[in-house]
Formats: structure tokens, sequence, C-alpha cells
């Protein structure tokens, strides 16, 4: 139990208290994940299909997935950083993004269409093979064309060269103004709330501002 220091008030002892009893408990689930015995994908595969599993069962699916996807030694590091599949998520959409696009197509009213990468749109084409049914697909492919629209692509690309950005960029106040100008749109494709009640030259620029949070949220959003 976590020691009660002094001038604690006993919300914030059993807040401190509460925060310490979930950590161990996420430590003990990626013992128990790395732990777990190996299956095969076959076992994998009729176990999705089940309504029910056993929690041993749960977490040698759990190490299964973990290791097809990252193609390494599960370790509890490993599945801590995995955070039940969000990492390889933020992965495959940060792929998505520095990804050159593909050719521009002409629709039959003359306007032009940018088409995306094939790693965005084989995410498309997989998601509705494996689920011919569904219609709520991610549509990756516009969730794409917005983020590239906003010019996300460049200011990554300039982060991952050691370029240092303060934040009076060209590039970031055409995308501060895009966003702003687009609310609703963003909203809609990325699920993403752009704070209207930040200007530009009022957060110019802490490290904590409208493009440090912008940038990682869109990067991450869907």
């Amino acid at each position: 139990m976590s020691p009660r220091k002094a001038g604690d008030t006993p919300d914030e002892w059993a807040a401190r208290w509460m925060k310490a009893a979930g950590n161990a408990i996420d430590q003990e689930h990626y013992q128990k994940v790395a732990l777990a015995k190996d299956i095969d994908r076959r076992t994998y595969t009729d176990r999705q299909h089940q309504d029910y599993l056993k929690p041993e069962e749960a977490l040698e699916c759990e190490k299964f997935r973990i290791q097809d996807t990252y193609g390494m030694t599960v370790t509890p590091e490993l599945v801590e950083k995995d955070d039940g599949g969000r990492l390889i998520k933020k992965l495959t959409a940060l792929e998505g993004i520095l990804a050159s696009p593909r050719e521009v197509i002409t629709d039959e009213h003359g306007r032009e269409v940018l088409m995306p990468p094939d790693v965005v749109a084989q995410r498309d084409r997989a998601e509705r093979d494996r689920l011919p049914i569904c219609t709520d697909w991610g549509n990756h492919s516009t969730s794409w064309l917005m983020r590239h629209r906003l010019g996300l692509q460049g200011i990554l690309m300039d982060l991952m060269a050691g370029l240092e950005i303060i934040g009076n960029e060209p590039t970031l106040t055409a995308m501060a103004d895009f966003s702003k100008r687009n609310v609703p749109h963003i909203k809609a494709i990325l699920n993403l709330t752009i704070p209207l009640d930040e200007s530009i030259t009022r957060m110019d620029f802490k490290p904590v501002s409208f493009t440090t949070w912008f940038v990682y949220h869109i990067s991450s959003s869907r």
C-alpha cells in the first residue's frame, strides 16, 4: 500500500493508492502475457470466433498477436509498449503519412483527385475483404488525404530530419489556418476537435502548444 505523506488529504492519498494499485495490476498483466503458452495461428484464428475465452486463453491470444505483429520475442516491456494494439496502429498511420502519394487522376467533372499510397489503399482493401458485410470500415484513405492536405507529411519529415521547428514557419501557419477553416470536416474524418479558443499568435509557441498538440493528435487520431 502506498504510504501516506504528511499533508495528504484523504482524497490525495486515495488517488495515489489507486494509481499504485493500477500500475501493479498492469505490470502483473504484462508478465502474464509474456509467460503465456505459445499457440499457432490456427488456434488463434479459431478463438476469434468464440464468444468466451478463459483468462489463460485470452493471454495466449494476446501474446500471439503481439509476436505476430512485431516479429519479436514477447517481453513484459514489449507488451507494455504495445498498449493493447495501439502502438502498431500509430506506427501504421505514421507509415502512411510519410509514404509518397500515387498519381493524380481527374474525374468526369475535371476535379483532380490525389491517390493514396499503396500501403494506405491496401489497408482499406484488406479491411473490406475481411469484413465484407460490415459497412463501418476505417476509411484510411480519407484520413490520409485529410492529413496530406493539412501538410502533416512535410512537417514530420522536417522533424525526423532533425530540423528545429519553433512555430512561426509558413507550413505551420498554413496548417493552423486550414484546420480552423475546416473544423467540422476534420472532426468528422479524424475525430479531432480543433481548439478554436486558442489563437496561433497567442500560442507561439510553447513546448506544449498548437504545434505539439496538433501534430501528435492528428498523427494518432482514428
